[in-house]
């Protein structure tokens, strides 16, 4: 019997959900997302979300194939229902959220066979992409002397009211307003209430409202952005039948939640690490089929991504074989370290630009033959993040990292290093004095473009003769710096990791010591309580 799918998808998912002053309109937009894209079996007619309203109000009985992150895909007897349910999704969409829905042309599929499913597929997801860059103008409302929306300063204003209770009023636009009534009303119980299932006891404890609460656990009001997204799922969906494309979008939910659930039961389990016994300090921002955007503590930013990334690519890849889907699915994450009153949607802004070029990596990686998800990062110090990496043939860093696994621990040569390494070296050199440190830094940053080896390999020598000097465990025969250059990239210029990755036009040399260096009060591990990191000399 013939059907016909549907595909549709939210625009600009992310402007939608950044268009708010705080963070906490950005969870209630989330929740406004999530549930908008619900379609479970429920028993109270007031738990309906708008896929079960919808088809009751047309008498269109559809079928429900994947609608996770803005995304749907869904299948109808003929074609006239397939347009008038696209069409109502559409209005709907835009009067819950503000924003817009692009519904492409409908596909007819002979029969549920996986050929012919995957043929139907490529074609809804191609006229998908026609319609998204074809589309008629949106048009908005337009009146003269009337105020703008304070939050997002985009919406015009409807009201003047207060969207906490701890604040003054404001002029605010309907879908600010719908953001901040979601987050004050229902994310606990919507939006995050699976997150914190997953997460012992976190049901009773508060969590942040704005990045402030998180900052609390730096001393210098430092907080860590996650942006992450898992690799090739276009690849691994068009390997699906309609059944297997369904699964994997309720699959790709849960292992992503479990993903930064292992992290934050680990932190709430170093009760040392934990300040604030009230608070669960992790704050998922968007959390929606493979795509992640999280605010956690700075100290362990890095740490939470390494393991993020791992128990995605385990429970993701073992999902795909035990579903006869023999893939293996990586994970791409940026952290971004900044102050906490840094505006949250540049963190992200540079997190997408760290995550395309890592994406890029893993991709040129899994061409060899070999799938490991990675991680890259940026410090925005002051106000301002660091200048671009250097494009030389010497460039003090050899981002990305790479998440190693129990099957696949080591990184081939002319790829770089694992994630794992950088952040044992941080702890086994906690004794490293700051002002050491300093110097090296600088040292690096003075890498000789041209890769003119003598004067500089003669400068890091008498940076590390003062460093033996001062050594004072005389129990260890020198100190593990030494090792630890060695390790990471080398002692001398000429040493330095030749990297060769596919995704770079030329090859060039990189060292890790300049990315500790940079990250060094962001790297702890957390298998350590604080005080392990607390060692360093003066």
């Amino acid at each position: 019997m013939t059907q016909y799918l549907l595909a549709a998808e939210a625009d600009h998912i992310q402007d939608l959900l950044f268009r708010s002053s705080q963070l906490r309109e950005v969870v209630g937009g989330s929740q406004l997302l999530s549930r908008f894209c619900e379609y479970e079996d429920v028993k109270r007619e007031e738990d309906k979300g708008v896929l079960h309203l919808l088809s009751d109000r047309l008498g269109i009985m559809p079928e429900v194939v994947t609608s996770g992150g803005g995304r749907f895909r869904i299948t109808f007897e003929t074609e006239s229902a397939a347009h008038q349910f696209g069409a109502a999704l559409a209005e709907a969409y835009y009067r819950a959220t503000g924003g817009t829905l692009t519904v492409a042309e409908p596909v007819a599929v002979t029969d549920d066979s996986k050929p012919a499913w995957k043929e139907a597929s490529e074609t809804a997801g191609e006229r998908l992409r026609r319609a998204k860059c074809g589309g008629p103008p949106v048009a908005t409302h337009h009146i003269p002397y009337i105020a703008f929306c304070e939050s997002c300063g985009v919406g015009l204003a409807e009201t003047h009211e207060a969207r906490f209770s701890e604040e003054d009023g404001h002029y605010l636009c309907p879908a600010c307003i719908d953001k901040a009534t979601e987050r004050e009303k229902k994310s606990k119980e919507g939006f995050l209430k699976k997150f914190y299932d997953q997460v012992p006891g976190a049901s009773a404890l508060s969590w942040p409202e704005d990045a402030d609460d998180v900052a609390q656990y730096d001393p210098r009001g430092y907080v860590a952005y996650i942006v992450a997204d898992g690799d090739g799922m276009g690849r691994v969906f068009g390997k699906c039948d309609k059944s297997q494309s369904t699964m994997l979008s309720r699959g790709m939910d849960d292992a992503l939640r479990e993903a930064l659930a292992e992290p934050t039961r680990r932190f709430l389990r170093n009760s040392a690490a934990n300040q604030n016994p009230h608070l669960v300090p992790v704050l998922p921002l968007i959390l929606g089929g493979d795509d992640l955007f999280a605010l956690v503590p700075a100290h362990w930013g890095l740490d939470f991504a390494l393991r993020l990334c791992r128990t995605f690519q385990h429970a993701m890849t073992q999902w795909a074989h035990n579903h006869s889907i023999p893939h293996e699915i990586t994970m791409s994450a940026a952290v971004v370290i900044c102050k906490a009153n840094y505006p949250y949607y540049l963190a992200h802004q540079i997190g997408e630009e760290r995550l395309s070029e890592t994406k890029r990596a893993v991709k040129a990686l899994a061409a060899e033959g070999l799938r490991l998800s990675a991680v890259d990062f940026e410090v925005v110090l002051g106000s301002q993040a660091a200048p671009r990496r250097q494009t030389n043939k010497w460039r003090p860093t050899l981002c990305p990292y790479w998440v190693t696994t129990e099957t696949k621990n080591k990184v081939p040569d002319g790829w770089g290093l694992a994630l794992d390494q950088l952040l044992d070296w941080r702890h086994r050199l906690v004794g490293t004095p700051s002002r050491r440190r300093s110097q090296l830094r600088e040292h690096f940053d003075r890498v000789p473009p041209d890769g003119c080896a003598d004067r500089w390999d003669e400068d890091l020598q008498h940076i590390l003769a003062r460093i033996e000097r001062d050594w004072t465990r005389k129990d260890e025969e020198q100190h593990p710096v030494l090792k630890s250059l060695d390790e990471l990239g080398g002692l001398n210029l000429e040493d330095w990791h030749a990297l060769e990755r596919r995704n770079d036009e030329s090859s060039w040399h990189g060292h890790a010591m300049p990315d500790l260096l940079r990250a060094w009060d962001w790297t702890w591990d957390l298998d350590y309580p604080p005080i392990a990191y607390e060692g360093g000399e003066r």
